[in-house]
């Protein structure tokens, strides 16, 4: 793909050299450089890519993406910008033909409950005749290929690769799970969801985001950049559904369970039970063994 194409969405980008250039592959590891590559330096939070230009030139780089001065080697083509991890994702998906935008795309947040939601709707998906793709803490399948992960949220790069993968394998939708790490980091910016999931949020990982509204606000970016075509479905069960719901535009659809079934004679009629439970969806009458789970799912 030609380099100005490839950078051509990116603001403040301050360029020297030649952008007529084609780039054959992008990369933030200088190991994997090739010859016609665009070089993308990450500062990362034990190893920053700067340090590893010469390295890359010297496998073949093209041209170097930075948010640093740094020394300029004659030939090559030198693209400084603000934030090279946010513009990361933006270079990727343009890289791989908006590959998202060519599916229906599933992202799923919260603190648990990801992975086995992601599996159920998988299931759900594959039941109903289509074609989907799994982005899990487990695995990633695409078709009948099945890898392990490293990442409940693969780096930008890795992410559109994937996505690109599965509009190749003829994948119908991809249903994958976000992190809150990932959201911060901004790897799932130029993702185009149709639907995202919030099971619920607990303290957790403040060690990365420090504060618990910290925490919430890297989750509330998924549901806030989707559009009002889009679906946000929310477990109004947990006490900070509210600030999710008022964070997007989407269309909202509530969940939640009716532990209080068993109180039924306090309601008396089935229009006083449907007016005090909150969620448009919820389930009741749960019951669970060894080896199932059972309940009355209504909507």
């Amino acid at each position: 793909m030609n380099l100005e194409r490839l950078v051509h969405n990116l603001k403040q980008r301050h360029a020297i050299g030649n952008l007529d250039l084609e780039i054959t592959n992008i990369t933030t590891d200088s190991k994997k450089v090739s010859a016609g590559s665009l070089f993308i330096c990450i500062e990362g939070f034990k190893v920053d890519g700067h340090n590893y230009i010469a390295e890359a030139i010297q496998r073949g780089a093209t041209a170097i993406l930075t948010s640093k001065d740094v020394s300029v080697t004659p030939i090559i083509t030198y693209i400084k910008v603000p934030d090279t991890r946010l513009a990361t994702p933006i270079i990727a998906d343009t890289f791989y033909d908006h590959p998202s935008s060519k599916l229906r795309l599933i992202g799923i947040t919260g603190t648990n409950g990801k992975t086995t939601t992601a599996y159920l709707i998988e299931s759900i998906l594959n039941t109903a005749g289509y074609k989907p793709t799994r982005i899990s803490t487990i695995t990633t399948k695409i078709g009948n290929t099945e890898i392990l992960s490293n990442q409940t949220t693969p780096e930008a790069l890795e992410l559109q690769k994937i996505l690109s993968g599965a509009v190749k394998k003829n994948s119908t939708h991809v249903v994958m799970e976000v992190s809150s790490h990932a959201l911060a980091l901004h790897r799932t910016l130029g993702c185009e969801f149709d639907t995202a999931i919030f099971t619920n949020i607990t303290p957790e990982h403040l060690d990365f985001h420090l504060t618990e509204n910290d925490y919430l606000a890297a989750k509330l970016k998924l549901f806030k950049a989707l559009p009002e075509s889009a679906t946000a479905i929310i477990n109004i069960d947990d006490t900070r559904s509210e600030e999710v719901i008022s964070n997007t535009q989407a269309k909202t659809i509530t969940y939640g369970l009716s532990d209080k079934f068993k109180t039924w004679d306090k309601f008396k009629t089935w229009d006083r039970f449907k007016t005090w439970n909150k969620a448009q969806i919820y389930a009741y009458g749960i019951e669970s063994t060894i080896s199932n789970t059972s309940f009355f799912l209504t909507i």
